[in-house]
């Protein structure tokens, strides 16, 4: 069950969304990182962590990262690429809602670049353009990252893959520990880049509009 969140917002949606259907939730700060890593995430937990990496409407405003110097002084922030550097070789990873322009969390990527795909980006049709054409800060070439992608302005498509996401099944314990492991079999439902719409499958039973299965590049 997915159990931490990392994010670049202020606001505090996503928990607001785990308090609707009362799932306990904790909102953390850069400066929890080094307790995150020594001791959350080596415990089993229900208990969903928002990690805000440039900090949230909880932290005082000098905390957030607003401009070039607070940009650059999270950026030489050793904790954040010790979490990378911690949950990449055993999670794979699904950026939603965000163009990943951050060029210091790129070359936290790139550093630990699996050596198989195993972590995907999701967008619309013109961020997935700039990534596959080698204009973005993530590339599919130097990260290994899988490109998937929506009509652009069709942003509610994002409410069933979502639904499904968090639906996924947790991997084997073994599978953990496995570097660019190949992923579980996954559900059939992906076409190369772009989402299949759940009706079209026959074996359908659950109403959403996208879900994540087959990733190819």
């Amino acid at each position: 069950r997915l159990s931490l969140v990392l994010t670049l917002n202020y606001d505090l949606l996503v928990e607001r969304a785990a308090e609707a259907v009362h799932r306990d939730c904790v909102t953390l700060g850069a400066g929890d990182i080094q307790r995150l890593l020594n001791d959350d995430l080596a415990e089993p937990s229900t208990t969903l962590r928002v990690l805000h990496l440039h900090g949230s409407l909880l932290e005082d405003p000098e905390e957030l990262v607003l401009d070039a110097h607070a940009y650059s002084r999270r950026a030489e922030d050793l904790s954040v690429e010790m979490l990378f550097a911690a949950v990449l070789p055993y999670y794979n990873l699904c950026i939603l809602g965000c163009s990943f322009e951050e060029q210091y969390l790129a070359t936290v990527m790139q550093a630990r670049r699996p050596t198989k795909p195993r972590h995907v980006i999701v967008g619309d049709e013109a961020l997935a353009d700039r990534i596959l054409a080698g204009e973005s800060a993530l590339s599919t070439v130097e990260h290994n990252i899988l490109v998937c992608d929506y009509p652009g302005g069709e942003h509610r498509v994002l409410n069933g893959f979502c639904q499904r996401l968090v639906r996924c099944p947790q991997a084997p314990p073994q599978a953990l520990a496995m570097v660019a492991a190949p992923t579980l079999k996954p559900d059939p439902v992906y076409q190369p880049r772009r989402f299949l719409e759940l009706g079209e499958r026959e074996d359908s039973s659950i109403e959403i509009s996208l879900a994540l299965g087959q990733l190819k590049p």
